[in-house]
């Protein structure tokens, strides 16, 4: 599983909370929650930055789903 096509959305547009979302899950399938969390964190990052804004309802439960699990 390549996760280059979400990287180069992101490259471009890293405020695309679904395509973190998508990565956050990827990570986690393939047993990489710590790459998982990192990009919670990069989201959160992006967000704040460019929007200043929170993450969603959503992308809270993705990531809590994969801290607690």
């Amino acid at each position: 599983m390549s996760l280059d096509p979400y990287k180069k959305i992101l490259d471009a547009d890293p405020c695309q909370e679904s395509i973190h979302r998508q990565v956050m899950v990827s990570y986690y399938m393939l047993g990489q929650r710590d790459k998982a969390i990192r990009q919670y964190q990069r989201c959160l990052a992006a967000l704040e930055e460019e929007l200043g804004v929170k993450p969603s309802e959503k992308t809270k439960a993705v990531f809590e789903k994969i801290s607690c699990g």
